[in-house]
Order: C-alpha cells, then structure tokens, then sequence
C-alpha cells in the first residue's frame, strides 16, 4: 500500500522525473514492475524470511516459492540489463547498435550469466564458508570451459576483432578463478583470450581487476590457513 501511496504522490506533486518519466510505455513498465515487487517478489522474501523474528522455522516449501521467484527475476534482470545503456547512450564501440553484432552480445552476455558465472560460482563459492569442494560441479564447470575454448578459438574477441562488453563481463567471471589458483592452462584458446583483453584494456585491467584478484588471492589464503588449523588442532583425551 505504501508503494502505491508514493506512486500516487509522485503523481501528484511531481508528474515527471528521471525515476519515474511521465512517457506512459516507460511509466506502464515501472508500474507493472513495482506491482511484480509488491505481489510476487518483496512477498515471497517476506513469506520465507518472517519467522526468523518470531523465533521459528524456516519453511522448505516457502523457499522453493523464493527461489521460483528469484529465477524469474533473474530472467527479467537479463533481458532488462542495458535498457539505461540503449536509452542513455544507445551506441557505443562496446555496445554497438547494428541488430545483429547487439544480439550477438546479449546472447553472450546471457551464456555468462546462465552458464558460465553460474558454474564458476556454484564451484567457487563454497571455498568462502569453509566448505569442502564439490566435484561435481567442478566437472559441470569444466564442461563449460570446454565449451567457452571452443568459442573463442577462431577470433581474437568474442564478437571478432573488436572488444565488447561481453568480452568484459565474461574475464570479470573467470578473474575469481585466477583469484582461486584455480588451473586454467588446459584451456589454451581461453587462455590466449584472456590475454587479449587484458593487453586491450591495458591500465583499466590493472587498476580494476588486477588489484582485485590479487585481494581475493590473499582472502582465499587466509581461509585456507584458517581451516588448516581447525584441523590441525587434536580434540583433548
């Protein structure tokens, strides 16, 4: 209800603004969007979180409903990711808006997000809670690196000879791998990519990423050492 008083208010006393433009296909996009949030999505957080602050058990079919939820949203945030970047800056070098090289890097950028992040990180993630790795999805992340090499065989980039954001996206994916030490010479053509980039990017990389990677190497160390102590340590007889 709050939600809506403020849409109502915001209609009133400011008809138009950058957050909510007075152009009815883009106030018809936000409208439907805040009632998603307010039905669905906010509703389904709510439902699954509440019983934290009562002192109660969390319910398994609540959480199936939050995840449903949560994976529609991730859809919508897919489809939606550069519609500030084709409405604020509708072409660029990085983001070109010739139909066929712009779709080439949604599909790509959508093979990141669904594939390849989501292996790496279903992999990786379990380092940072001092849990065992699973390897499982250690072989489902070597599938889609075997696919990725593959990708990037024949062109110097993901979309030919130009740097695109997809590009971008994807090393900022495969940096927690580095971060990890995780072995990625099998991969040659990936391998061969990588530098690519980096030579591309040249400063940016260094100032960005580089430093970046080198902060989590030192983080993931220190978990490790932490959790070879813990089993280091012989219970009292």
């Amino acid at each position: 209800h709050l939600k809506y008083s403020l849409k109502n208010l915001v209609n009133r006393y400011r008809p138009s603004h950058a957050l909510y433009p007075s152009d009815p296909r883009t106030r018809a996009t936000i409208d439907r969007l805040l009632q998603f949030d307010l039905g669905s999505l906010y509703r389904s957080i709510s439902d699954y979180v509440s019983p934290i602050f009562f002192g109660k058990a969390m319910d398994g079919l609540k959480e199936d409903k939050l995840k449903e939820t949560l994976d529609l949203f991730d859809s919508m945030a897919a489809k939606e990711r550069f519609l500030c970047g084709e409405r604020y800056r509708p072409s660029h070098a990085l983001y070109p808006s010739d139909p066929r090289t712009r779709a080439t890097i949604d599909r790509l950028l959508q093979f990141d997000l669904g594939s390849l992040y989501r292996s790496i990180s279903d992999y990786v993630s379990p380092l940072f809670f001092g849990k065992a790795m699973d390897g499982l999805k250690e072989d489902k992340l070597k599938e889609t690196l075997d696919l990725f090499d593959s990708m990037v065989a024949k062109e110097r980039f993901l979309c030919g000879d130009d740097l695109s954001l997809a590009d971008i996206s994807i090393i900022a994916g495969l940096s927690l791998l580095e971060a990890t030490d995780y072995p990625l010479s099998r991969w040659m053509n990936a391998c061969k990519w990588m530098d690519g980039v980096k030579d591309r990017l040249k400063d940016f990389y260094e100032e960005i990423n580089a430093k970046a990677i080198e902060n989590t190497r030192q983080y993931v160390e220190f978990l490790r050492d932490k959790r070879d102590i813990k089993t280091d340590i012989k219970p009292d007889k």
